[in-house]
Protein backbone atom coordinates (compact mmCIF):
# COMPACT_ATOMS: atom_id res chain seq x y z
CA UNK A 1 0.00 0.00 0.00
CA UNK A 2 0.91 3.23 -0.20
CA UNK A 3 2.56 5.08 3.08
CA UNK A 4 4.07 8.36 4.25
CA UNK A 5 6.22 8.60 6.83
CA UNK A 6 5.57 11.01 10.29
CA UNK A 7 8.39 13.47 9.32
CA UNK A 8 6.62 14.09 6.05
CA UNK A 9 5.07 17.49 5.50
CA UNK A 10 1.48 17.65 6.44
CA UNK A 11 0.51 19.39 3.15
CA UNK A 12 2.42 17.16 0.48
CA UNK A 13 0.71 13.86 2.23
CA UNK A 14 -2.89 15.78 2.36
CA UNK A 15 -2.22 16.75 -1.66
CA UNK A 16 -0.68 13.22 -2.75
CA UNK A 17 -4.43 11.93 -0.55
CA UNK A 18 -6.41 14.09 -2.67
CA UNK A 19 -4.62 13.32 -5.76
CA UNK A 20 -4.56 9.53 -5.60
CA UNK A 21 -8.45 9.43 -4.38
CA UNK A 22 -7.04 8.03 -1.15
CA UNK A 23 -9.16 8.21 2.69
CA UNK A 24 -6.01 7.41 4.28
CA UNK A 25 -2.08 6.95 4.10
CA UNK A 26 -0.37 4.51 6.42
CA UNK A 27 2.58 6.11 8.80
CA UNK A 28 5.54 3.80 8.78
CA UNK A 29 9.13 4.21 9.94
CA UNK A 30 12.55 3.33 8.44
CA UNK A 31 11.60 -0.66 8.93
CA UNK A 32 8.01 0.08 7.63
CA UNK A 33 6.49 -0.47 10.90
CA UNK A 34 3.49 0.98 11.28
CA UNK A 35 3.30 3.90 13.46
CA UNK A 36 0.62 5.41 12.84
CA UNK A 37 -2.71 6.23 9.98
CA UNK A 38 -3.33 10.08 8.33
CA UNK A 39 -6.92 9.45 7.78
CA UNK A 40 -9.34 12.32 5.82
CA UNK A 41 -10.84 12.97 9.19
CA UNK A 42 -7.65 13.49 10.47
CA UNK A 43 -7.17 16.47 8.19
CA UNK A 44 -10.83 17.36 8.19
CA UNK A 45 -10.66 18.60 11.98
CA UNK A 46 -6.86 19.93 11.39
CA UNK A 47 -8.49 22.41 8.80
CA UNK A 48 -11.42 23.02 10.51
CA UNK A 49 -9.33 23.83 13.92
CA UNK A 50 -7.12 25.98 11.80
CA UNK A 51 -10.03 27.58 10.65
CA UNK A 52 -11.74 28.51 13.62
CA UNK A 53 -8.75 29.44 15.55
CA UNK A 54 -6.90 31.43 12.88
CA UNK A 55 -10.09 33.40 12.27
CA UNK A 56 -10.61 34.02 16.08
CA UNK A 57 -7.13 35.06 16.05
CA UNK A 58 -7.15 37.20 12.71
CA UNK A 59 -10.59 39.09 13.10
CA UNK A 60 -12.14 36.83 10.19
CA UNK A 61 -9.19 36.03 8.18
CA UNK A 62 -8.25 32.07 8.30
CA UNK A 63 -4.82 31.71 9.01
CA UNK A 64 -2.04 30.51 6.54
CA UNK A 65 -1.32 26.58 6.61
CA UNK A 66 1.72 25.93 8.84
CA UNK A 67 4.52 24.53 6.38
CA UNK A 68 6.36 23.37 9.32
CA UNK A 69 3.68 21.03 10.28
CA UNK A 70 4.23 17.24 9.59
CA UNK A 71 2.15 14.10 9.52
CA UNK A 72 3.39 13.67 13.18
CA UNK A 73 1.37 16.71 14.52
CA UNK A 74 -1.97 15.07 13.68
CA UNK A 75 -1.83 11.55 12.61
CA UNK A 76 -3.69 9.19 14.56
CA UNK A 77 -1.76 7.16 16.79
CA UNK A 78 -3.43 4.31 18.04
CA UNK A 79 -4.63 2.05 15.28
CA UNK A 80 -6.68 -0.43 14.93
CA UNK A 81 -4.49 -3.33 13.07
CA UNK A 82 -5.38 -7.15 11.55
CA UNK A 83 -3.29 -9.85 10.41
CA UNK A 84 -2.85 -11.34 6.98
CA UNK A 85 -4.29 -14.86 8.67
CA UNK A 86 -7.73 -13.26 10.48
CA UNK A 87 -10.78 -14.51 9.06
CA UNK A 88 -12.67 -11.83 6.92
CA UNK A 89 -15.69 -12.41 8.95
CA UNK A 90 -13.71 -11.72 12.18
CA UNK A 91 -12.17 -8.68 10.65
CA UNK A 92 -15.41 -7.48 9.27
CA UNK A 93 -16.89 -7.54 12.73
CA UNK A 94 -14.20 -5.69 14.15
CA UNK A 95 -14.96 -3.12 11.93
CA UNK A 96 -18.30 -2.99 12.50
CA UNK A 97 -18.06 -2.67 16.56
CA UNK A 98 -15.36 -0.25 16.18
CA UNK A 99 -16.80 1.61 13.57
CA UNK A 100 -13.49 2.00 11.46
CA UNK A 101 -13.93 2.39 7.79
CA UNK A 102 -10.09 0.89 7.41
CA UNK A 103 -7.21 -1.30 8.53
CA UNK A 104 -3.17 -1.61 8.30
CA UNK A 105 -2.72 -5.42 7.73
CA UNK A 106 0.64 -6.21 9.73
CA UNK A 107 2.60 -8.99 10.36
CA UNK A 108 5.06 -9.12 12.77
CA UNK A 109 5.12 -5.63 12.86
CA UNK A 110 5.26 -4.50 9.48
CA UNK A 111 2.66 -3.15 6.87
CA UNK A 112 1.98 -5.63 4.51
CA UNK A 113 -1.97 -4.36 3.25
CA UNK A 114 -4.59 -1.93 3.82
CA UNK A 115 -8.08 -3.41 3.88
CA UNK A 116 -11.17 -0.97 3.57
CA UNK A 117 -14.76 -1.60 3.70
CA UNK A 118 -14.89 -0.88 0.73
CA UNK A 119 -12.21 -3.82 -0.36
CA UNK A 120 -14.15 -6.02 1.51
CA UNK A 121 -17.85 -5.13 -0.15
CA UNK A 122 -16.22 -5.58 -3.54
CA UNK A 123 -14.62 -9.03 -2.59
CA UNK A 124 -18.08 -9.97 -0.88
CA UNK A 125 -20.57 -9.05 -3.73
CA UNK A 126 -17.73 -10.63 -6.47
CA UNK A 127 -17.96 -13.99 -5.08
Amino acid sequence: PRVTRADTPLRDAAVEMVQAGLGALPVVDEQRRLVGLLGDGDLLRDLLTSVVLGSRMAKGQPRAPDRHRRVRDIMTRQVLCVAPEQPLAEVVSLMVNKNVERVPVVRQGQLVGFLTRGDILRQLIGS
